[in-house]
């Protein structure tokens, strides 16, 4: 005889393997997050890229220590970049000026 679709066999709860895992998900790094709020905060006020630059470093040196206990990396590493970016901008532009303003002193002396 076949099984009907509504008969008790299909709804009898299944036995999996045993009971749930024991291995617990790793926790995110709280300096990772402490790095990402200071790089965002950093459009509002400049230092904060400097908080997200050192903290994201700090996260991402204690997640790699951490043997797989600590996640967050991509959110550390994501603080790191958005952090930097500006900071060398910024360095480019004052690099620049610098430079144009030294090629015009000179001219003007000569």
């Amino acid at each position: 005889m076949s099984k009907n679709f509504f008969s008790g066999s299909y709804f009898s709860p299944k036995v999996r393997g045993p009971g749930p895992s024991t291995r617990t998900q790793p926790k995110i790094n709280t300096i990772a997050m402490v790095a990402a709020v200071s790089a965002a905060l950093g459009f509002v006020t400049a230092l904060g890229f400097f908080g997200g630059v050192i903290f994201g470093h700090i996260a991402l040196s204690r997640i790699k220590r951490s043997n797989g206990r600590e996640s967050g990396r991509r959110l550390a590493l994501a603080a790191v970049i958005i952090s930097w970016i500006p900071i060398l901008l910024t360095a480019l532009v004052f690099g620049v000026l610098f430079l144009v303003g030294l090629a015009t002193t000179t001219a003007e002396s000569v």
